[in-house]
């Protein structure tokens, strides 16, 4: 006895075999094919780094960066009164993933934690803690969407009720291609 296949079966199996994932999540460290493109990189170097940056916790700057990050970083402190540190990017004229990494150092305090969202009536973003007291790389777990005319939001907090203090530098969003 055979074993027929319709032929309305074969063209359903043919076509799963070229669906594409739908898992949009990319590792930072991955190349994807070389075509990433950086949309935002600052290592502060220069007074004018900070221009657009604001909020109640900007500290100037620490005479201290990580290996690779020049002479000097983002000095952040906070406490109760917030944003601490906040940066708002340009709008994206089409719909993007984009991924951030950064180097950060906790000084004073029990940590500190940056959120990276879109601005707008979108409630999506990512975050990350940030609690070593050494220059440690940081890289957000996820993905963020950032639809099209919306603007990718960078926002780091340190402390609250206590106190707190801590440095960034080597921001880099990288749109995802």
């Amino acid at each position: 006895m055979r074993c027929r296949i319709p032929a309305s079966a074969v063209f359903v199996l043919a076509g799963l075999t070229v669906i594409p994932s739908c898992d949009n999540s990319v590792k930072p460290d991955e190349e994807n094919d070389g075509i990433n493109e950086t949309i935002y990189i600052n290592s502060f170097e220069s007074d004018a780094d900070t221009s657009g940056w604001w909020g109640y916790g900007i500290g100037g700057f620490l005479n201290n960066a990580p290996q690779g990050g020049g002479e000097r970083s983002l000095l952040i402190s906070g406490g109760c009164i917030a944003p601490h540190a906040v940066y708002e990017l340009n709008s994206l004229k089409e719909d993007s993933y984009l991924i951030l990494r950064f180097w950060g150092k906790l000084i004073v305090g029990q940590g500190g934690y940056m959120s990276f969202g879109v601005g707008g009536e979108s409630s999506q973003s990512t975050g990350i803690s940030i609690t070593d007291n050494t220059w440690t790389a940081y890289h957000l777990p996820d993905t963020l969407f950032c639809p099209a005319n919306q603007r990718p939001v960078l926002d780091f907090m340190c402390g609250g009720f206590v106190p707190g203090t801590m440095s960034i530098d080597l921001i880099e969003v990288v749109r995802i291609r």
